[in-house]
């Protein structure tokens, strides 16, 4: 059977639109790492990710979060591409400035990157 490793760091928040935003955030590689950015799908939550982060923090700043009415973030009244866009677009400021991220799926965020003002290289992965 194989040793996993699971990922773990403190939960930290953001407001975006009137919601706070549940996000963690991996820096071992240093402040010059390039950015990762992963993202879950619809009805999902950041932890899907825990076995997966540590493949990449010996080389990326890495950073997992839950989308709005998602895993620990906050509910809204209505949710839109845009509002899902949002929240990629307006990282915390100890994020990278450039960041590349990584889907679970085409759903959410995908849709959101589309509608995104900053262009995200990335894979949707199913």
């Amino acid at each position: 059977m194989a040793d996993w490793t699971f990922a773990d760091a403190p939960a930290r928040s953001i407001e975006v639109a009137g919601a706070t935003l549940s996000y963690r955030l991996w820096s071992e590689a240093g402040s010059s790492a390039p950015g990762l950015l992963f993202l879950h799908g619809f009805l999902a939550h950041q932890h899907w990710w825990d076995h997966i982060v540590p493949a990449f923090t010996p080389r990326w700043r890495v950073a997992t979060m839950d989308f709005s009415g998602m895993g620990d973030s906050d509910w809204r009244p209505r949710y839109t591409n845009r509002c899902f866009a949002d929240e990629i677009d307006l990282p915390p400021a100890e994020w990278p400035r450039d960041y590349d991220s990584l889907d679970h799926e085409r759903d959410i965020e995908c849709r959101a990157r589309s509608t995104s003002r900053k262009r995200l290289s990335a894979s949707c992965v199913k």
